[in-house]
């Protein structure tokens, strides 16, 4: 029983984290990679790539944001941290081999954690990468 608990507290101090394993990001290096190869898909308020992975890893996950969506860094953070946040809920539905840059587009600033969620959610759908 103790090492239930234990256990249970270990994975809610996990969940609980702002940001994804360094694991579960994309590196400088496979990002430029990743830009060129990748097949985009696109909703109202994101661009999402997606490149496969020949050899099989944990999917990686990237979000970009323009400075033109939001001077301010404050904002930016905060649209990166709800996407985090938003594929860490998701993380055990995801198919592993794939490499995801979400880019926010203009307007994005605006959007409640709602809306992110389902656009993200629905182009994750679209590229097949989301199972249920």
């Amino acid at each position: 029983m103790f090492l239930r608990e234990g256990e249970e507290r270990a994975e809610k101090n996990l969940l609980s984290k702002q940001m994804l394993n360094k694991k579960l990001r994309v590196s400088k290096q496979v990002f430029n990679n990743a830009v060129k190869k990748s097949k985009i898909l696109s909703s109202p308020r994101l661009f999402l790539r997606v490149f496969k992975e020949t050899r099989p890893i944990h999917s990686k996950f990237s979000f970009t944001i323009s400075k033109s969506v939001s001077k301010k860094a404050i904002i930016r953070n905060l649209l990166k941290r709800r996407g985090y946040s938003i594929i860490r809920k998701n993380l055990k539905k995801l198919k592993n081999s794939y490499i995801c840059i979400f880019s926010f587009k203009k307007g994005s600033e605006k959007a409640t954690f709602k809306e992110i969620e389902e656009e993200i959610t629905s182009l994750l759908k679209k590229a097949k990468i989301l199972d249920f």
